[in-house]
C-alpha cells in the first residue's frame, strides 16, 4: 500500500510516462486473427499486470499502451475463411470483367447519338479524366476499352458474410465450373493487412481507436478482391483519429509482382498448367516488362486517397524489395525508364506543337498513367509519401530516352520503335529466394497434388525441384 501511495503521489504527467515505458514491445503489437485480439510478435499476450495493482491505475492507464506501440495487421489465410476468400475474389473479379464489358459497345455510332451535351458536361464535370476520350468517341467512333487500365471504383474490403456472398454468386454470370473449382481449392486464398485492420478498428469503441498512433499494414503475400483499393475502406479511421498513421508494406517479391504476374500469363496458373502448354526457355523466368509494370496500380490507387479523403500525412506506401534489394532496385530501373520514355514523348509533342489523342497517347506500353513521370522524380528524391526500402538513385535512363527521341523528326517511328522494346527479356531471382516457380508455389495449400491426377497421355513435369501433374479437367478450364 505505501508503494502504491508513493507511485500515486507523482505528478499524472510522470505517471503517464512510466505507464508508457511499461506498456512498451520492441516489435509492438500484433493482431492475432484468430483470437481476434492483439499479441506480442512472437504471439503471448500483452501483459498488463500493472493494470490489475488497482482501479485507479487501471482507470489512468485505460488504452494508454495503444500509444508508445506500432500494431501491425498482416495478411491473413484462415482455413475456415480461406475458400470464402476465395470465392469472393471470384466474385469481385467477373463483376469487374462483367462491368467492363458493358463499355465495348462504346464509340457505336448508335450509342454516341445518347450522348447529349448535358451528358457531354456532366462527364467533364465529374470525370474530367474521361472528357477527352468521349470527345474522341464522338469525332472517330473507335474504341479500345483496355485503354482504361483503372479499377472500377473501391473493392470492398470486407469479410463477405456466406448469404451475402451467395446472393451476389447467383447474380453473376458464367458460374465457375467443377475444374475451375477444384483448382481454386488449392490456393492459399488471403484476406488483405487492410482488411484485417478494417475488422479490428471496427470492433473495438472509439476510445480505444482514439488512442493508436501507428499502424503497420504487412501485406507480405498477395491477398483477394483487389486489395490496392483496400486503403479506401481506412479513411474514415484516420479522419476520426487525425493523429493515427498509416503505413502499408508491400512485399515486392510475394504480393506486387505475383499478382501483376498472373494477369500477364506468368504467374501461377502457367505453372501449374506447364505440362499442358509447350515447355520453352525461360517458362521459369519473369518478364522484366511485366515486373516493371507491377507498381502502378498500387501508386496509382495510393495517389487518389487524398482525393477520397484521406487526412494528410496519414498514409504512406512502402514498397519492400528484401531480400534481394539489388534485384528490385533493377526492376524499379526500368520503370523508371518508362517514366523517362512517357516524359520524352511529352516534350517531344510539346517541341513540335503536337497533341497525342486520349487513345493513341495511352495505347504505347510505357505509359502508365497521367503525371507518371512526376510521380516517380518525387519517389525517387524522396519527396513523396510513396517509398521503397531499396535504392531508387537516379540513372542515365531519362536523359538517354530523351537524346533518343531528339534523333526522331516522325513521332509515329519513334512510337514504333517504342513498341519493338517492349520485350526487355527475363530474369531469373537470386537467393535466398526460391526461383520464380518455387516461389509461386507457395501459393498452393500444403497436400495440394492430392487434387491432381496424372497425364495419361504424357509425363509430368518438374519445376522447383518437383513433379507438376496436371488436372483430369484441365482441357475445359477457361483462364
Amino acid at each position: 500500500m505505501a508503494l502504491h501511495s508513493h507511485f500515486l503521489s507523482l505528478p499524472r504527467e510522470l505517471r503517464d510516462m512510466i505507464y508508457s515505458y511499461y506498456a512498451v514491445e520492441d516489435d509492438g503489437y500484433h493482431f492475432d486473427y484468430d483470437s481476434g485480439k492483439l499479441r506480442t510478435s512472437d504471439g503471448r499476450p500483452i501483459d498488463l499486470g500493472l493494470m490489475y495493482t488497482c482501479k485507479r491505475m487501471a482507470a489512468e492507464m485505460g488504452n494508454i499502451a495503444l500509444e508508445p506501440n506500432v500494431v501491425t495487421f498482416s495478411t491473413v489465410c484462415s482455413e475456415s475463411e480461406r475458400l470464402k476468400a476465395g470465392r469472393f475474389d471470384r466474385a469481385m473479379t467477373t463483376l469487374c470483367d462483367t462491368m467492363g464489358r458493358a463499355l465495348w459497345p462504346l464509340g457505336k455510332p448508335e450509342f454516341m447519338s445518347y450522348v447529349t451535351p448535358d451528358v457531354e458536361s456532366r462527364v467533364a464535370l465529374e470525370y474530367p479524366q474521361f472528357a477527352a476520350l468521349l470527345q474522341e468517341l464522338q469525332e472517330s467512333h473507335r474504341w479500345n476499352p483496355h485503354l482504361i487500365r483503372a479499377g472500377w471504383g473501391g473493392a470492398p474490403s470486407i469479410l463477405p458474410i456466406e448469404d451475402e456472398l451467395a446472393e451476389i454468386e447467383k447474380a453473376l454470370p458464367r458460374p465457375d465450373h467443377e475444374g475451375k473449382k477444384l483448382l481454386l481449392k488449392c490456393f492459399k486464398w488471403r484476406n488483405s493487412a487492410a482488411t484485417m485492420a478494417i475488422h479490428f478498428f471496427k470492433s473495438i469503441s472509439q476510445s480505444t481507436r482514439l488512442r493508436m498512433r501507428n499502424v503497420v499494414l504487412n501485406e507480405y503475400r498477395k491477398s483477394v478482391a483487389f486489395p490496392e483499393c483496400h486503403a479506401l475502406g481506412l479513411i474514415p479511421f484516420c479522419q476520426e483519429n487525425p493523429r493515427l498513421h498509416l503505413q502499408r508494406c508491400l512485399n515486392l517479391w510475394r504480393n506486387v509482382l505475383p499478382m501483376a504476374c498472373e494477369s500477364q500469363g506468368e504467374g501461377l496458373l502457367r505453372i501449374v498448367m506447364l505440362p499442358c502448354m509447350s515447355r520453352e526457355a525461360g517458362d521459369e523466368e519473369l518478364s522484366y516488362w511485366n515486373a516493371a509494370v507491377s507498381f502502378t496500380p498500387w501508386i496509382t490507387e495510393a495517389l487518389i486517397l487524398s482525393a477520397a479523403g484521406m487526412p494528410t500525412g496519414s498514409f504512406s506506401l512502402l514498397f519492400d524489395g528484401d531480400p534481394v534489394p539489388e534485384l528490385s532496385a533493377e526492376i524499379f530501373e526500368f520503370y523508371k525508364e518508362n517514366a523517362a520514355r512517357q516524359a520524352a514523348q511529352d516534350q517531344w509533342c510539346t517541341g513540335h506543337s503536337m497533341t497525342l489523342t486520349f487513345s493513341r497517347r495511352r495505347r504505347q506500353g510505357f505509359y502508365q498513367f497521367e503525371g507518371f513521370p512526376e510521380v516517380l522524380r518525387d519517389i525517387v528524391v524522396e519527396s513523396s509519401f510513396i517509398r521503397c526500402n531499396f535504392s531508387t538513385a537516379s540513372s542515365h535512363r531519362v536523359e538517354l530516352a530523351l537524346e533518343k527521341i531528339r534523333d526522331f523528326i516522325n513521332i509515329d517511328r519513334w512510337l514504333g520503335d517504342r513498341i519493338k522494346e517492349k520485350v526487355l527479356g527475363k530474369f531469373s531471382t537470386l537467393p535466398p529466394l526460391p526461383e520464380w516457380a518455387g516461389l509461386l508455389l507457395e501459393e498452393l495449400i500444403p497436400g495440394w497434388e492430392e487434387e491432381i491426377s496424372w497425364n495419361p497421355r504424357g509425363p509430368p513435369t518438374r519445376v522447383a525441384g518437383r513433379d507438376i501433374m496436371r488436372f483430369r479437367s484441365i482441357e475445359r478450364l477457361e483462364f
